[in-house]
């Protein structure tokens, strides 16, 4: 007579999720959603965040404010430290054989003071903090990458559409599919984004001209809302 064999056990631990505090009337399934990180995810009032959304808080905390959209295979937070994309960007330097290495008398000590410098600046690095967050409004199509530090209300940033850290995107302004924001970059208010690659920028003038403009904006976005929390739906909650 054969006996079962007990199912292994992995070794490796599951990957940290992060603290997660959702408002009364935000649509979010939880159950469908990835999420990895240690800082806290905030969904603000009304948001509606679809399936498959990647939500990573490594870095920083992450928060989708009231009313904002956030679409399906999208990702929201930052990836990976700037100091470990500067490393993977760099060319391994030479490596100097022992035997041609030479020693000046008195340098030892200044080389490893320097040493323990340079080690305690990556630290201090590593350490920083990069938040990630969205404003009233906001609305995220699928496919689209968003490590902004700031994107604020009423903006757009359309599918496949990449925004680098530390990005500051003003209200209103909109973001052509597969547009590539380089990282730090800053928008003001009301710029369209187009084109290929880097693409070319533009101000919508009747935007910033137009009384009353961006509450209709902001509104037909609330309708928007309100449909999608009829059609996503929110698996109940086991137990």
């Amino acid at each position: 007579m054969s006996t079962a064999t007990p199912a292994r056990r992995s070794a490796v631990p599951p990957p940290p999720r992060p603290p997660v505090k959702v408002y009364p009337g935000a649509v979010f399934p939880e159950s469908s959603i990835f999420m990895i990180g240690y800082y806290p995810l905030t969904i603000e009032p009304h948001a509606v965040v679809h399936p498959r959304v990647r939500f990573t808080t490594l870095h920083g905390p992450v928060r989708i404010g009231p009313g904002a959209i956030i679409s399906e295979k999208s990702m929201i937070g930052v990836q990976y430290t700037e100091q470990k994309q500067q490393k993977q960007q760099q060319q391994q330097p030479e490596q100097i054989p022992p035997a041609t290495r030479t020693t000046v008398p008195g340098q030892g000590q200044g080389q490893a003071q320097e040493q323990g410098e340079s080690s305690e600046g990556e630290k201090s690095q590593a350490r920083k903090v990069e938040s990630v967050t969205l404003e009233r409004g906001v609305i995220i199509e699928p496919g689209a990458y968003v490590e902004a530090e700031l994107v604020r209300e009423g903006t757009v940033i359309e599918a496949g559409a990449k925004i680098g850290r530390g990005c500051h995107i003003g209200r209103f302004c909109k973001i052509c599919p597969y547009i590539t924001i380089p990282p730090g970059e800053n928008l003001p208010d009301y710029t369209v984004v187009y084109g290929n690659g880097e693409g070319e920028r533009r101000i919508d003038h009747a935007g910033a001209t137009e009384p009353g403009l961006d509450e209709l904006r902001l509104r037909m976005s609330s309708v928007h809302v309100n449909l999608l929390k009829k059609l996503v739906q929110v698996p109940p909650k086991k137990g």
